[in-house]
């Protein structure tokens, strides 16, 4: 059962794991009525050093990067598509999600991504969208998604590195 819930290279959840989990989650946080926050990060090589990494590596490296960001046990961390990562954040009202997705921001910027001191800045583009809702029968999972991915699609527009923020409609 793990390999179908790993991504085989990053050793993070994959987005069949990250769907049942969404799931688990959003039905438990509905009982008690807690918020649930989902943030989308999408990554784009800008100026990728190939002589130094391959782009999985680069790929991993960002992973360990997020890993550490986590904060919470029950945070999960997954890889939702080819250059996209994912982070649920269960019992996470807004403000502490725009917490946690400065962190990460803050966190992969900084990083020295290369044996030749470049800094991730001069090597990727990140975008991050997220959002924060109380699970309720009126909405589902898949509209929580939804929600993000639009915020994401926001924050890809700028030529700069961006976190854009969208409440449910």
């Amino acid at each position: 059962m793990r390999l179908a819930s790993v991504d085989s290279l990053t050793q993070i959840a994959n987005r069949y794991y990250f769907d049942e989990y969404l799931q688990r989650e959003w039905n438990r946080l509905q009982k008690y009525q807690l918020s649930l926050s989902l943030i989308l990060l999408d990554v784009k090589l800008i100026k990728a050093d190939y002589e130094y990494l391959s782009l999985d590596q680069y790929l991993c490296q960002i992973t360990d990067i997020l890993r550490k960001c986590k904060q919470r046990g029950s945070n999960l961390l997954a890889r939702f598509d080819e250059r996209q990562f994912a982070m649920i954040l269960p019992n996470t009202q807004a403000e502490a999600a725009l917490q946690i997705a400065d962190v990460i921001f803050s966190a992969v910027k900084a990083t020295d991504t290369t044996d030749n001191d470049s800094k991730s800045d001069e090597l990727f583009s990140f975008s991050l969208g997220l959002t924060s809702v109380i699970p309720s029968s009126g909405i589902s999972a898949n509209q929580l998604i939804s929600t993000a991915e639009k915020a994401l699609s926001q924050a890809k527009l700028s030529a700069s590195d961006r976190i854009v923020f969208l409440t449910q409609d």
